[in-house]
């Protein structure tokens, strides 16, 4: 999924704290309810739908979260048809949500459709109210840039991002850790945007102020920000391998692998794949610079922890662990250890 908000770039989808199953349960409940009494039970069965939608995700079942959320997406537009000043903030929500179960199931332009749907519904409610709603488009504008790489449409997605960065500095310097949060996000998707199209020294300069928002957040709330942080390192260890600053991409990486060790137990839990990703960075950074030996030890570790995360989460740590599989086996080649190279080249080809 690409990047939209600083809390999807650290983690994913948010953890539930009800089970799926129980999520399920409230559904149907309110199911029944909103049948007999649809005025007054079906925002609630939307919103429970929304919130299955979430946990659908997190746990890896993306077609039915497709159609949780479509569910949702329906009863909302019928309740902002007849009472819109009421009901457009939470269809641009469930569109938003809709967005992300599509994207996350590979439908790129019907993603696309429902997250430009959402950015016109925000900016209606934006010319009546200030405030919150202004962020929610920024947010919304970020999503949309993201899904406009997606599909091609660079140039948009550039203009979209550079919108959503504008807009929410409009409201002066952000305060609350949400609003830095999500300044830092919109400066990562726009970094992002700028790397693709090789404009590395502007892409650089976006994740330097990314990396620096999210700083003291990760200092001040680690639980919340520490795998945020992490992940924004990361990516800063990447644009300064693009400018050729390799000592300082291989200490980036470094800072980032520490950070999500330093987090606690439960958090280091829920951010294996953050510190996966950040010891592939550093392997490269590592077998850039000749140090070979390290680098086949922080890749080693990043498989084996791609591998536990493929094993019980949704496809993306398949794909990473794939391409960290390819990166040990060219190690071990290097260091003379052709029959595992050859496993690990094998495993590598085998996975979908």
């Amino acid at each position: 999924m690409p990047n939209y908000t600083l809390s999807s770039v650290a983690s994913g989808p948010p953890r539930p704290t009800q089970s799926v199953a129980e999520m399920a349960g409230e559904v149907a409940n309110y199911r029944a309810q909103a049948a007999a009494l649809p005025d007054a039970f079906g925002p609630v069965l939307a919103e429970s739908l929304v919130k299955l939608s979430r946990g659908l995700v997190g746990a890896g079942r993306r077609e039915e979260a497709v159609a949780s959320i479509a569910e949702a997406v329906a009863i909302r537009r019928t309740l902002c048809a007849a009472r819109p000043d009421s009901f457009r903030p939470e269809l641009a929500g469930a569109l938003v949500m809709q967005a992300l179960c599509l994207s996350g199931d590979g439908r790129g332009e019907e993603a696309l459709r429902a997250i430009a749907e959402a950015v016109d519904l925000r900016r209606t409610f934006m010319e009546s109210a200030v405030g919150t709603p202004r962020t929610e488009l920024a947010e919304a504008l970020n999503i949309l840039s993201s899904q406009l790489a997606a599909v091609g449409r660079t140039e948009e997605a550039v203009a979209a991002s550079l919108e959503a960065i504008d807009l929410l500095r409009s409201l002066g310097l952000p305060r609350s850790p949400t609003a830095q949060a999500l300044l830092a996000s919109l400066l990562n998707n726009h970094c992002v945007h700028m790397a693709s199209v090789g404009r590395n020294d502007e892409a650089l300069a976006a994740i330097v102020e990314a990396v620096e928002i999210a700083r003291p957040l990760s200092v001040s709330a680690p639980d919340a920000f520490g795998a945020v942080f992490a992940r924004l390192l990361t990516k800063l260890s990447e644009c300064l391998t693009a400018v050729g600053r390799s000592g300082e991409a291989l200490a980036a990486a470094a800072q980032a692998v520490e950070v999500v060790r330093g987090l606690p137990v439960a958090r280091r839990d829920e951010s294996e794949v953050v510190l996966a990703t950040a010891l592939r960075r550093k392997s490269g950074c590592l077998s850039v610079l000749g140090r070979r030996d390290e680098a086949l030890s922080a890749v080693s570790e990043a498989v084996d922890l791609f591998r536990h995360e493929a094993a019980t989460g949704p496809d993306g740590p398949r794909t990473k662990l794939k391409g960290s599989l390819a990166d040990m086996a060219d190690l071990l080649r290097l260091a003379g250890r052709v029959p595992e190279a050859d496993a690990a080249a094998q495993e590598a080809e085998a996975l979908p």
